[in-house]
C-alpha cells in the first residue's frame, strides 16, 4: 500500500506524490522535488492510500492540471519546473480523452487513432491512451 498526496504549495502550485511512509517529509526539509523548493508546501490538500500507485498519481495530477492548469501542478511523472512544448501537448490530449472530450472537440471526418495501441474505440483502451486525431480533409493538398 501506498499513500497518493497532494500539497498545496505556495503561489497557487501543488505537487502530486506518493510515498510508503509518512506524507510531506522530504519535502518539508528541502530534499523533494526540485518544484517543492520552489514553490513551499503549504499544507497537505489530499491523501489517500491506494494500491495502484501509478494510475493514481497520474489519474490525481491530471485532475489538478484540469482544475488550477498545467503550468501550477508537477508530480513525480511531470517533475521538471519548465514542461517542454511536446509534453504540455501530450498532457493536453490526456486531458482530453481523460474528460471525455475529445468527441466534442472535433469533426466527424476525423479519425481517432490511439499513440499506444492503435485502437479507435477510447473505450476499449486505459484511460491514460493519448488519442491523435487525423483530419483527412487535407491530405490531398
Amino acid at each position: 500500500m501506498i499513500i497518493v498526496y497532494v500539497l498545496e504549495c505556495s503561489d497557487g502550485k501543488y505537487y502530486v506524490g506518493k510515498t510508503s511512509r509518512s506524507i510531506n517529509i522530504e519535502h518539508c526539509n528541502g530534499s523533494g522535488s526540485e518544484w517543492t523548493r520552489i514553490y513551499r508546501p503549504i499544507r497537505i490538500v489530499e491523501n489517500e492510500q491506494t494500491d495502484d500507485n501509478a494510475y493514481s498519481v497520474l489519474n490525481k495530477t491530471l485532475d489538478y492540471m484540469s482544475k488550477y492548469g498545467i503550468d501550477s501542478v508537477r508530480s513525480d511523472r511531470y517533475s521538471e519546473v519548465y514542461l517542454s512544448i511536446e509534453e504540455k501537448k501530450n498532457i493536453k490530449q490526456l486531458l482530453l480523452h481523460k474528460n471525455d472530450s475529445c468527441y466534442d472537440q472535433h469533426h466527424e471526418d476525423e479519425e481517432h487513432q490511439c499513440y499506444r495501441c492503435g485502437g479507435s474505440d477510447p473505450d476499449k483502451c486505459d484511460d491514460y491512451h493519448v488519442y491523435e486525431y487525423y483530419d483527412y480533409s487535407d491530405k490531398n493538398d
